[in-house]
Formats: C-alpha cells, sequence, structure tokens
C-alpha cells in the first residue's frame, strides 16, 4: 500500500472537501482518503497503480468548477 499527498490550491471550503472526497472515495485502489483544508492538501493510502491519472484528473475537474 502506498502513500500520495496532493496539493490542491482551489479548495477553499467544507463542502469541496466533502466533495473531493467523495469522488475520490469512488477511484479503484483508493483505501482511505484524508482532506486537510488549512493546509490544502489530500492525502491518499491506497493501490493506485495506474489511477493515479484518474486521481488527478478528478482534482483538476473538482477544482476548476
Amino acid at each position: 500500500m502506498s502513500k500520495y499527498e496532493f496539493h490542491v490550491h482551489g479548495m477553499h471550503c467544507n463542502s469541496c472537501v466533502l466533495v473531493i472526497e467523495d469522488k475520490l472515495q469512488a477511484v479503484s485502489g483508493v483505501q482511505n482518503i484524508k482532506v486537510d483544508l488549512s493546509q490544502k492538501r489530500v492525502f491518499i493510502t491506497g493501490d493506485l497503480g495506474e489511477e493515479i491519472e484518474t486521481v488527478i484528473n478528478e482534482l483538476n475537474k473538482l477544482i476548476a468548477e
């Protein structure tokens, strides 16, 4: 199991946190998600393999909304 950390610049409220958790939980291989709003970081534990691209794409889409 690997650990991943992403800095998410556009995250600014608790609604963002809930949406990010919901969308990323659906990605295959994700075991655990922790979103830190104050540091604007997303921590993921899991075996993502090629799904890492899906995670990055989802984060980009969510922040663009």
